[in-house]
């Protein structure tokens, strides 16, 4: 019996950031939408740290670019106000900020809503069809999800 990949991926993420605080993964997926894309193209959330026992008032662990860091700091009422919004309540009342590279957040955003909607982005030669895993910058297991989607494709096929 054939299962659907997207299944099985999507609980094994769920299950991944549930452990990183992430207790609706739509706040990573959907990072772009809540805070907006000029703010999703210069951070990427880590993870969200509670005390224990507590399910609000909550640290969001914010990667920023950094010098962009000293601008987030002025505006973290703002992310803290339209994740709280995005969650119905008061989950948030602190950004941690952490300096890195959080590397080219548009392709990936440009990648990701691609891919959800199914559509095809036209290259600079030709259209290329967009696969859900496009995303993953893990070479590795990138390469592992594309063989599972084809055996698995295969099988349902027999």
């Amino acid at each position: 019996m054939a299962t659907a990949l997207n299944g099985m991926v999507s609980k094994m993420v769920a299950q991944a950031l549930w452990r990183r605080g992430f207790h609706e993964p739509a706040l990573v997926t959907q990072w772009a939408s809540i805070v907006g894309l000029d703010l999703a193209e210069k951070t990427a959330p880590m993870k969200i740290a509670f005390q224990r026992k507590e399910r609000t008032g909550g640290a969001l662990h914010v990667r920023v670019d950094g010098a962009f860091a000293v601008e987030l700091q002025h505006i973290a009422p703002l992310v803290i106000e339209r994740v709280n919004a995005y969650y119905g309540y008061t989950a948030l009342a602190r950004l941690a900020l952490h300096q890195a590279p959080v590397g080219n957040q548009s392709d990936r955003i440009k990648t990701s809503v691609a891919a959800r909607a199914g559509s095809v982005e036209y290259g600079p030669n030709h259209a290329v069809q967009v696969s859900p895993v496009d995303g993953i910058e893990d070479q590795g297991l990138r390469t592992a999800l594309r063989r599972l989607a084809e055996a698995i494709r295969d099988d349902s096929s027999a």
